[in-house]
């Protein structure tokens, strides 16, 4: 049976609310297991006040953390036994295993799925993929958003053919790639997009589309957007951050009995978070950044996105 490992100790939120997704999940599933590797004891404990049965659960205990101040690099030899690492070396031995969900720092992730993973032949490193929605309510994919601060011209055009296939898979058939730059010229940018574009534009894997501008990341133009790491975290941060101020302003002069679908609305379409997290994409296997702060709906959704993901690159 296939399987999907959970890094429970890396998530800044209480055990139960980490839980309480899983639970959710395992009420209509009955295809794929759920490997906990954490505080085994305390997340025994939980589950079983709420009744949740164990028949698709396994544990794997772990009490070492990976924290956020920790230097990503210690994965590789002082932190070798935190629930991060261990959920990573598990994802590799186990031939079930079909990705994993942490909440584990991003540095140390990157760090550990290079040298404990494995990449994808032709990668030098992972991309962050986080998933977005256009004004329209139609998904796209924003890469890279933190991982990678710099990019070169052949990264980008791997990163352009992988998320090809995470975006055939999630949201088009023929996914539309573009390179966010401040033009849509070809001329516009420095010497690096110049030859992005040219680089993207003679691939036969890839369905380019053309630079795309700021204005237009959210108005359906695009189902993969590229850039660079610094940018992309910007972006994805300043979204959310105009749809809380948005929210702030508006919803007050909304009638009362419509402020809560209002609400809906932005949360659902425009905060990130709400969606649970971003794709680290290039590893062997998919790994989850879950939001440390993540709602219990949010593991939820992490967990079946790797089932869709897993289940559209096999067909």
């Amino acid at each position: 049976m296939k399987k999907v490992i959970i890094d429970l100790n890396s998530s800044e939120t209480n055990y139960e609310e980490f839980l309480l997704g899983i639970e959710e999940f395992l009420k209509t599933n009955t295809k794929y297991r759920i490997v906990l590797v954490g505080n085994t004891l305390q997340a025994k404990h939980i589950l079983s006040s709420r009744n949740v049965a164990f028949s698709y659960i396994d544990f794997y205990d772990v009490k070492e953390t990976l924290l956020d101040e920790d230097n990503p690099t210690l994965v590789l030899k002082e932190k070798k036994n935190t629930s991060l690492v261990k959920s990573i070396e598990l994802l590799k031995k186990d031939d079930e295993a079909i990705g994993l969900v942490s909440a584990g720092p991003t540095g140390g992730l990157l760090i550990s799925s290079i040298f404990h993973l494995g990449l994808m032949k032709g990668l030098k490193t992972p991309c962050l993929s986080s998933v977005l929605y256009s004004f329209d309510k139609k998904p796209f994919i924003l890469v890279d958003c933190g991982a990678n601060l710099e990019l070169d011209v052949n990264t980008y055009v791997k990163f352009g053919e992988i998320n090809s296939k995470y975006a055939s898979a999630l949201c088009s058939s023929y996914p539309r790639v573009a390179l966010l730059n401040v033009g849509k010229e070809s001329r516009k940018g420095n010497a690096i997009l110049k030859n992005a574009y040219e680089a993207l534009q003679n691939d036969q894997n890839i369905n380019f589309v053309g630079n795309i501008e700021g204005f237009d990341i959210f108005l359906n133009k695009a189902d993969v957007v590229l850039t660079d790491g610094i940018t992309g975290n910007i972006v994805l941060k300043l979204a959310e951050s105009m749809a809380h101020g948005i929210q702030d302003m508006y919803t007050p002069l909304i009638k009362e009995e419509k402020r809560k679908d209002v609400d809906k609305f932005i949360e659902d379409n425009f905060y990130y978070s709400s969606k649970g997290g971003a794709m680290l994409l290039g590893a062997k296997k998919p790994i989850i950044k879950l939001h440390g702060k993540s709602q219990a709906s949010a593991v939820t959704i992490c967990i079946n996105r790797l089932i869709e993901i897993n289940e559209g690159l096999s067909d």
